[in-house]
């Protein structure tokens, strides 16, 4: 099986098909959708604005989707295609590729139909980084480092992914190259990764971001960093732990079972140098590998000075445990056919997920629209003369469909936005819905006695509270208590 686009295609487009179909606006895709700004670069991703000014032919942006699912799958399947190609031509190299879709996290970066196109050009750059192959040391750098900086200008997370993929690459021409070889490579790329995040930060970083950090998008930590780091591992790794599709602890185990297996194969098979500070460097290099790729699901965001462990699409790292362990299970097992069912093993639980929660986010997006049509239809004098403040009071508003899914897949609990609770989104989501209500962070009505001197709308599934100032949707029906 020579590398060929079309399999990664084939891949990518089953994933991808339940959340084509589910058409749903996610997040801030009602804001772009509604009022065509861009505003990625004010992150510090300049290049995720410039894609898509021209994938859009200008501003204000519009709605494109899915064509912007469809080039991000003919992007990520070619720079894909090119890595397997070092990797390895045949059917074996594409199983260590591929599996980078055993991610189920990665469901919410193809939810969006705006920000998918940059999250997925930034993740196809960086495979990009690692295929450049041209004889001069010097030119090879300063492509790859020009690549790994456009990586992070569309998307400051993938440093995760291009710090994986060195220690990808390591551990497949370890057991290819000799060991001076192997390291001499391995600094090279450590060098290069450092450049690039430097320029980054030093020149793109300042240029591009607007300087303001909020709870959604904290800066690095500056003070007690040793002890920020700690506790976000802590928090990160419980929340995966806690929404993984399957036992999470379980996984690990095995993966630190089968790279050290395959570390001390390595380790048997390779020559030993002439430099004995060579040799202990690689054999250091080597078994301190797979605990770098756990460590490098979160990577980057374990400096930073608050933890968003509920944002799923920063979890892109996690594919890189299903691609180290996938070449992992290439050292130590020759047979094609046990290669293929690991590879099933892996890849089939994330189809299963990436279909329940497709299904699943096309029913709550029917079943939002009923209760804001619901709201509208009882509230609709109180709403034609004034724009309300908009509260939620009680966990309701799921469809049964989702609460399904979510006793399932804890995951998804995260994953399919509850436009329900007090947060900025309902409003455009009520807005997209035709009823026009304000965000304030201003709660005392909703901490106020609802039940005294109000106007009280009932119905089967909630109640609809009129205060002066507010509309408060109330799936506990407290004043019914």
């Amino acid at each position: 099986m020579k590398t060929n686009i079309r399999y990664y295609i084939y891949l990518l487009s089953l994933f991808t098909m339940p959340i084509i179909l589910a058409n749903y606006y996610y997040i801030d895709d009602m804001g772009r959708a509604s009022s065509g700004y861009l505003g990625w670069g004010k992150d510090g991703r300049p290049l995720s604005d410039a894609i898509m000014y021209i994938v859009n032919i200008g501003t204000p942006i519009t709605d494109i989707a899915p064509l912007t699912v469809v080039i991000s799958i003919a992007i990520l399947s070619l720079s894909m295609s090119k890595w397997q190609s070092f990797v390895d031509n045949n059917a074996s190299g594409f199983f260590i590729v591929a599996s980078f879709m055993a991610n189920p996290y990665l469901a919410e970066n193809f939810s969006y139909r705006f920000d998918v196109l940059p999250m997925m050009a930034g993740i196809s750059l960086a495979f990009l980084g690692f295929s450049i192959n041209t004889r001069s040391v010097i030119t090879k750098t300063i492509i790859t480092v020009a690549i790994f900086i456009s990586s992070l200008a569309t998307y400051q997370v993938n440093v995760n992914i291009i710090c994986a993929l060195v220690i990808c690459e390591f551990a497949i021409n370890a057991q290819r190259w000799p060991i001076t070889k192997s390291i001499n490579n391995l600094l090279l790329r450590i060098s290069q990764v450092f450049i690039s995040i430097y320029i980054y930060l030093a020149i793109i970083l300042p240029i591009s971001f607007n300087g303001n950090h909020v709870e959604n998008h904290p800066g690095i930590a500056e003070k007690s960093i040793i002890r920020t780091i700690l506790n976000n591992l802590y928090d990160y790794f419980y929340f995966i732990d806690e929404t993984f599709i399957y036992n999470f602890k379980a996984l690990i185990c095995l993966f630190l079972l089968i790279s050290i297996i395959s570390s001390v194969v390595i380790i048997k098979k390779v020559t030993p140098s002439k430099s004995k500070a060579y040799d202990i460097f690689f054999y250091i290099s080597i078994l301190s590998s797979p605990f770098l790729i756990i460590i490098l699901c979160v990577g980057s965001l374990l400096a930073l000075e608050n933890t968003i462990v509920y944002f799923t699409r920063l979890y892109i790292g996690v594919s890189f445990v299903f691609i180290y362990l996938s070449i992992c299970l290439n050292i130590i097992f020759k047979s094609i056919k046990i290669r293929f069912l690991c590879f099933l093993l892996m890849v089939f639980p994330s189809i299963s997920y990436f279909y329940t929660y497709g299904n699943a986010i096309r029913e709550q997006s029917i079943y939002t629209k009923i209760i804001i049509s619901q709201v509208s239809s009882i509230a609709y004098n109180e709403l034609s003369d004034s724009n309300p403040n908009l509260f939620f009071n009680g966990s309701g508003g799921k469809s049964k469909f989702t609460i399904n899914a979510e006793n399932k897949y804890p995951l998804i609990k995260y994953s399919i936005p509850n436009y329900f609770r007090v947060w900025y989104w309902p409003i455009k989501a009520f807005e997209m819905n035709g009823v026009s209500v304000k965000f304030t962070t201003d709660r005392r009505d909703l901490n106020k006695n609802w039940c005294v001197d109000t106007l009280i709308k009932k119905t089967q599934n909630f109640d609809v509270i009129f205060t002066e100032n507010s509309m408060i949707v109330d799936f506990e029906k407290k004043c019914h208590q």
